[in-house]
């Protein structure tokens, strides 16, 4: 049994009244089976099999965000760079790179992501300068009522009255880059395929298509979280360094969490095989 076959136990589409197995072959698991598998895999890469639960939305990720910590704490004598950071700064360093660390392990091209554009609003707001005097009448009658009017415009002067009737409206429009929806997806422009039609080799072979790995995702199918945004949220917690010195210190450091995740998986994935087989 494959771990990517793990999660459907957990979402069952159909209710079985009875207590045998539709399956007919010998070789199938039952649930109970299946549950008793997940311990014993739980019992031997724990870390693994948190990462891959949490990253389905089966579990919560606390467990898995905690490993994370720990192990960054166990690898920073390892980097010059972190253990030479002050405790008060490194620990909430050490956290957050773990945080971004499980988020960019836990992307596919099937999440969704909060839109930037919007700040996950799904509006923006446009300021359009306007000379509508019927309009600026009832702002200007509202203005009378927080007395930052006199009692009489015409008392005022003319070109002050007139920048009393002139304003901005301002008009909620529908972002452009979620449509709407609050949330992007974090697929490619291969559509998570990982592949891309090749146009030359397409056109030499008389137009039957040729594939070729997605040059943008490198064939994984969605996009990865910048380094530079990793970057600037350390920025946000005291530790302000220039993408340079990020690049060669503290990157490679960031690169060893996302490598130790799925490490961790692909050992919980060899125990639950050797388990079931």
């Amino acid at each position: 049994m494959k771990l990517e076959s793990l999660p459907k136990f957990f979402s069952p589409k159909c209710l079985l009244l009875g207590d045998s197995s539709p399956a007919t072959a010998t070789e199938s698991l039952s649930i109970t089976d299946v549950m008793a598998s997940l311990g014993m895999v739980g019992h031997r890469a724990q870390p693994g099999i948190e990462l891959f639960l949490s990253k389905e939305g089966i579990s919560k990720p606390d467990g898995a965000l905690e490993y994370l910590y720990q192990y960054a704490l166990s690898q920073a004598h390892r980097y010059r760079a972190v253990e030479k950071l002050q405790d008060d700064i490194k620990r909430p360093t050490l956290r957050l790179l773990a945080v971004y660390a499980y988020q960019d392990y836990a992307r596919s091209a099937a999440s969704v992501r909060t839109c930037e554009c919007c700040g996950g609003e799904g509006f923006l707001e446009d300021r359009q300068f306007v000379m509508n005097k019927l309009a600026a009448t009832r702002e200007t009658v509202s203005m009378f009522e927080r007395g930052d009017l006199p009692a009489s415009i015409e008392q005022m002067p003319g070109r002050e009255m007139l920048a009393k009737l002139n304003y901005y409206d301002i008009t909620r429009l529908v972002c452009p880059t979620c449509n709407g929806k609050k949330v992007v997806s974090n697929s490619c422009r291969c559509n998570g395929r990982g592949e891309v039609v090749d146009k030359e080799k397409t056109a030499e072979q008389g137009g039957i298509p040729v594939y070729k790995t997605c040059s943008k995702c490198q064939g994984r199918g969605y996009s990865r979280i910048p380094a530079e945004t990793v970057r600037r949220a350390l920025a946000g917690i005291g530790l302000d360094i220039p993408q340079q010195t990020w690049s060669r210190t503290l990157k490679p450091f960031y690169e060893d969490l996302i490598t130790q995740c799925h490490k961790e998986e692909s050992d919980a994935g060899a125990a639950l095989e050797n388990i079931t087989r």
